[in-house]
């Protein structure tokens, strides 16, 4: 096996030292300024990574998410989930592509 497939190797999913410490620094500030934390550490690193480690930046995302996606539309990493599954379950199959390997056209 080709250790350059391998899932060890794959850093598609691992935060750089910097992304991690804007993380930290992103957490910190929002329990500084009593702003609702996104609801993982996923949701975290996205917000880390569009700032580049603006605190601010990030904050300002952070409140808008918050206020529109979670409060105004009620969303939560279970709802979406829960909506995945209700749309497989209407259409079977239709989310196995989602989040997998890429294929070209056709195969």
């Amino acid at each position: 096996m080709d250790s350059t497939n391998s899932t060890a190797s794959d850093t598609a999913h691992t935060l750089s030292p910097e992304e991690n410490e804007w993380c930290c620094n992103i957490k910190a500030a929002c329990i500084t300024e009593k702003v609702k934390l996104p609801q993982n550490d996923f949701l975290l690193a996205q917000f880390a990574i569009i700032s580049k480690g603006n605190c601010q930046k990030a904050i300002k995302r952070i409140k808008k998410y918050n206020e529109v996606v979670v409060e105004q539309y009620m969303y939560t990493s279970e709802v979406g989930l829960s909506k995945v599954g209700f749309t497989n379950s209407l259409m079977p199959g239709v989310m196995q592509g989602v989040g997998g390997p890429l294929s070209p056209r056709g195969s």
